[in-house]
């Protein structure tokens, strides 16, 4: 009988390091998202062939969700007011799972919008959008 091997997730020890600062004040639920925005290769199908080409467009976007009471989110809309007044709000994105082997990373992005806002009777939450010029990605699993 084989042994089965037990894997373990653990969510708070998912990294979002924005500009050398470690965001806290994460929502309940999925709090970041990454994706590439196109495929890796281009498909052309022809009558009796299938030829690809590699798609050097590597831009992807991350989606950072935090309580709308978490501190991060007056430095990320910092970050997207620099950028609007003078283009100076680029900076460096690394998520980093510790938990198991899965990073991304990017040198040069920008945050898309300001985060739309939602006031409630309850705790409310603001997505960032960040835009990544060359998003590396590495879903190593756990």
């Amino acid at each position: 009988m084989s042994q089965k091997k037990l894997y373990s997730y653990l969510p708070d020890q998912v990294s979002v390091i924005v500009n050398g600062r470690a965001l806290s004040g994460f929502a309940i639920g999925s709090f970041v998202t990454v994706a590439r925005d196109e495929e890796n290769f281009k498909v052309t199908n022809g009558l009796n062939s299938v030829s690809r080409s590699r798609n050097e467009n590597h831009m992807g976007k991350i989606n950072v969700t935090l309580k709308q009471t978490a501190p991060d989110c007056a430095y990320l809309d910092e970050l997207a007011r620099v950028d609007e007044v003078d283009a100076s709000g680029v900076f460096s994105v690394l998520i980093r799972d510790a938990s198991g082997l899965s990073k991304y990373d990017a040198a040069e992005c920008w945050i898309e919008k300001y985060a739309d806002a939602d006031f409630s009777n309850e705790i409310t939450n603001r997505v960032f959008t960040i835009i990544a010029a060359d998003l590396n990605m590495l879903s190593g699993g756990n």
